[in-house]
């Protein structure tokens, strides 16, 4: 049996400019891939990921990021950016806090 293990984080998020109209990023779960950034050690990585939105703060918003995978935490950890993307990248943001294993 093959065990997955599953990583949830909250993040501020912000629309990128110019990306046509912006997400919208409401308490509904919503399909998106997260493109972590490359660090040091290894290069950037995609991940499918459901994303909900927690609040607005100006023209950030607070989400919640519900991934899958054995190397999450390779590419994602509190202070780390990443991009949303459908398609083509439509927010950027930074992981705030890990809220669960």
């Amino acid at each position: 049996m093959v065990n997955i293990s599953g990583y949830k984080f909250q993040a501020m998020v912000k629309p990128l400019a110019g990306q046509g109209a912006p997400v919208a990023l409401d308490s509904a779960l919503h399909r998106m891939v997260v493109h972590a950034d490359a660090c040091a050690t290894h290069g950037d990585r995609m991940f499918n990921a459901l994303v909900s939105g927690e609040s607005s703060m100006g023209s950030y918003t607070i989400v919640t990021l519900r991934l899958d995978g054995d190397d999450v935490c390779d590419y994602l950890s509190v202070g780390e950016h990443f991009r949303l993307w459908l398609g083509i990248d439509v927010a950027e943001g930074v992981i705030t806090r890990r809220l669960w294993v």
